[in-house]
């Protein structure tokens, strides 16, 4: 297994700092569930005398004594209320944990309140380190993030703890090639825990094919037990991800497909906006309050699913779905998370200044990326074919009719291409300079980024 901590050292510098200050911190920590909340939090607060508890659904209070009295044995003796047992712990401990904080609501819902109450009256003087960490981005923003929340303004510092980028995948696949992290990427979206499943001395495909077939596959609820962790009905929740998944990328599509009214769906799909299900991008030559804007499904580990094991769906019930039936809708759905890779690699390797970068299209001209120095007013438009032997001027010779239609004003254009392997390299074509970027030079290019 790739298997124990990796990564994560900027947000482990950032939380050291906040747990080594000399006054009261209140971190919220918060993001999808499987992302590595609670490992990054264990790993940031080993050497320090702490608490941690884990919520669930029912009989947290005796719970939360005998985890504490484990640490603070006479603790046992005070009045079993949160407000006391928190107040008695304030000069007792470094920090605090309390982990799944939306189960201790759904059980106490008075707990924001209280938790308000002692930090206004008795910690904010303290040295305490209170840290509560969600999984229901949805809970989170509404009991602890919120205005409308008791606990609003008492947070000293939050983290919204998102995915491994594909540029840091390396960190759990040392040794890999750049075709290997793709797949990875592609099947995991950079979430520790999926690939913490993946058997690295198997290879992906002979892992994935042994998942499918096991009695305990990842497959069959996941899915279910993450929509359901964020929406009580996700029945209309998950019909609007499938129709995103597999292409309805713009509202009216979207509702078509649903048979339901544009008005209707804006709800469902502000909800999923808010727990990164799906994203909105628009051109990026567009305002904010653009109406051409597209969705795509966001979480990568969903995109998977939906596009490569729904319409498998009843072969995975039986336990004869093999990864050799996969295969050939996976390497399609490639293309699409090879942009995603791209568009990471750029950011982290910045071959070329820019100060904005994304998608642009108008009509049905499209360019994969735009990369924008509003500085030196430079544009670089970026082409990504994952394929073999790509010969340039296929790509060249469609960019360059589109490049002229791109509404930003600039000095100078240049043109980057990415492949898996290119046929020839070209540094110019037609007055724009040309740079080719195989996989091999992503390779070496991404694995100075772990020395």
């Amino acid at each position: 297994m790739a298997g124990g901590f990796r990564n994560r050292v900027v947000e482990l510098g950032d939380i050291a700092r906040i747990l080594d200050s000399e006054k009261f911190e209140f971190l919220v920590v918060f993001g999808r569930r499987r992302v590595g909340k609670t490992a990054l939090i264990l790993k940031a607060i080993e050497h320090k005398k702490h608490v941690y508890f884990l919520s669930e659904v029912i009989e947290n209070m005796p719970r939360f004594i005998s985890t504490c009295a484990h640490v603070l044995p006479d603790i046992t003796k005070t009045k079993p209320d949160f407000h006391t047992l928190i107040e008695y712990m304030k000069d007792k401990l470094d920090v605090l944990v309390i982990d799944e904080f939306q189960y201790l609501v759904g059980e106490y819902p008075s707990v924001p309140t209280v938790f308000q109450a002692v930090i206004d009256g008795q910690l904010k003087d303290s040295r305490l380190k209170l840290v509560i960490i969600g999984s229901s981005v949805s809970m989170m923003n509404t009991h602890v993030l919120s205005s409308l929340s008791p606990l609003y303004g008492r947070k000293t510092a939050a983290l919204k703890l998102g995915p491994v980028s594909f540029t840091e995948l390396l960190a759990f696949f040392p040794g890999s090639s750049i075709t290997e992290l793709l797949e990875v990427y592609a099947f995991s979206g950079g979430i520790p825990y999926y690939m913490n499943m993946i058997d690295a001395s198997k290879g992906f495909w002979p892992w994935l094919d042994d998942e499918l077939h096991r009695p305990t596959c990842l497959f069959d609820q996941e899915i279910d037990f993450l929509m359901r962790y964020e929406f009580t009905k996700p029945d209309t929740y998950m019909r609007i991800v499938d129709a995103v998944a597999t292409g309805c990328t713009r509202m009216n599509d979207i509702a078509t497909r649903l048979n339901l009214k544009t008005t209707d769906l804006t709800v469902y799909i502000n909800n999923l906006l808010s727990v990164d299900f799906i994203t909105k991008e628009i051109p990026i030559t567009d305002g904010p309050r653009s109406r051409n804007g597209r969705y795509f499904v966001k979480d990568r580990f969903m995109a998977f699913w939906y596009r490569c094991i729904l319409p498998n769906k009843s072969a995975l019930e039986q336990r004869i779905l093999g990864a050799s039936t996969i295969k050939p809708r996976f390497d399609m759905f490639l293309g699409a998370v090879f942009e995603d890779a791209v568009r990471q690699y750029l950011i982290a390797a910045r071959p070329f200044p820019f100060t904005m970068i994304g998608r642009w299209w108008w009509k049905d001209n499209e360019i994969d990326l735009v990369a924008y120095d509003e500085p030196s007013a430079t544009m670089t438009c970026v082409e990504c074919e994952w394929s073999d032997n790509v010969r340039p001027v296929d790509l060249l010779q469609p960019l360059l009719a589109k490049i002229a239609l791109v509404p930003l004003k600039r000095q100078s254009e240049r043109i980057f291409l990415f492949a898996r392997s290119f046929a020839s390299a070209v540094t110019s074509f037609s007055g724009h300079d040309v740079r080719c970027v195989d996989a091999a030079e992503m390779e070496k290019t991404i694995q100075k980024f772990q020395k």
